[in-house]
């Protein structure tokens, strides 16, 4: 059991690099239980929420993305996935000024760090 304890520290670590839980502990208290939930719940709807991210995309449905955007940066603010929900403005932002190439850069941004996002949570 205690030569699992680096590995663990490990995994924590790399997860709390991606997101913060102390806001979502507070209201939740020490039910491990509930959290463990809501972290499967945030990586299915992150997972999903990607492969829409990009169908989007391809439709170049910008208003659509920008909705999408706005709505996983609610998620992300949850947790605290600060780079995630700096993808998300960003994204907002180049929706909003219609300019092709900065949407096509945040949209590879944005997904990038949802799969990061997504790996952390499995793995956690």
């Amino acid at each position: 059991m205690n030569a699992l304890r680096p590995l663990r520290a490990q995994v924590e670590a790399r997860l709390t690099s991606e997101i913060d839980l102390s806001g979502l502990q507070r209201y939740v208290g020490a039910d491990r239980e509930l959290i463990t939930q809501l972290l499967h719940d945030l990586a299915v709807t992150n997972r999903d929420d990607r492969e829409f991210l990009l169908l989007e995309h391809a439709s170049g449905n910008h208003h659509g993305l920008q909705a999408l955007a706005h709505r996983i940066k609610g998620g992300a603010l949850m947790v605290r996935a600060l780079t995630l929900v700096e993808g998300c403005q960003q994204l907002e932002r180049a929706c909003g000024e219609g300019n092709d190439a900065l949407i096509d850069a945040a949209v590879d941004q944005l997904q990038q760090t949802m799969t990061r996002l997504v790996r952390s949570l499995e793995q956690g």
